[in-house]
């Protein structure tokens, strides 16, 4: 079965934001839409590693590292990946407090938080991550 993505707001505001700021978040934000462009590949992240200490402030989440202490955070199930924000250290650090806990799902084609009306990404104590070459 193939993955699905999804983008929140909070990620389009955090990509619009890096656009406008110009200068290096301008030229992560290009990056970035490079790995959406590409989603239709087997592996969209390929070249781009995760951080390396995991995330524990969201259930199911990875970050990865863009460069220059900027960060991609999704959270990612064996069926979908959510891409939630990107930003500098500080800015993702910021955000990941205010979203400590976050459960999010997909309904009807768009990302919900759960719990909610919306379905979780994975299934309690049936997590299945996607495979580890996808990571990389």
């Amino acid at each position: 079965m193939p993955i699905e993505y999804f983008k929140t707001k909070d990620f389009d505001r955090s990509v619009n934001a890096a656009i406008q700021g110009g200068g290096r978040g301008q030229k992560i934000a290009t990056r970035v839409r490079a790995i959406l462009g590409s989603v239709d590949s087997p592996n969209p992240f390929k070249g781009i590693p995760v951080t390396n200490h995991g995330e524990n402030r969201i259930p199911h989440c990875f970050k990865y590292d863009l460069g220059d202490g900027w960060r991609l955070i999704t959270q990612q199930s064996d069926k979908a990946c959510l891409f939630l924000f990107i930003g500098d250290h500080d800015d993702v650090d910021r955000w990941l407090d205010g979203h400590q806990g976050q459960r999010s799902g997909i309904k009807d084609g768009k990302t919900v938080l759960v719990p909610g009306i919306g379905t979780e990404m994975g299934h309690p104590g049936r997590y299945t991550p996607m495979s580890p070459a996808f990571h990389r």
